[in-house]
Formats: C-alpha cells, sequence, structure tokens
C-alpha cells in the first residue's frame, strides 16, 4: 500500500507538452516576424511614374 504523504514522481521538464507551447507560439511569432521582414525588403514596391485619371474614387 503507497503512503498517502508521498508526491508521484515528477516528469522532467522537455516532457511537458505545455512547455512546449509556450516555447512554440513566440517562436512561430519570431519566425513570421523575420519572414515578412524578409518579403519587405526583397519586394519593394514600384513607383507609379505614369499619371492615370482617379476613375473609381469617391469624391
Amino acid at each position: 500500500m503507497k503512503d498517502p504523504g508521498t508526491a508521484p514522481p515528477s516528469r522532467p521538464w522537455y516532457r511537458e507538452p505545455m512547455v512546449w507551447l509556450v516555447i512554440a507560439i513566440p517562436f512561430a511569432a519570431v519566425i513570421g516576424g523575420l519572414v515578412t521582414l524578409g518579403l519587405a525588403i526583397r519586394g519593394g514596391d514600384a513607383l507609379v511614374t505614369t499619371a492615370e485619371p482617379d476613375t473609381g474614387t469617391a469624391r
């Protein structure tokens, strides 16, 4: 019979699923930010050089 005062053996931190959730969400945000930054740097907007009429705009 077990002693009611003893706690069950604890698992290592890397076996806890909540730890990986806490690590993965900020890591995914950082990766997404770096991808967005890379796209912004590589794909610069082209300048509009022709004067086109403003059709379809509210006045």
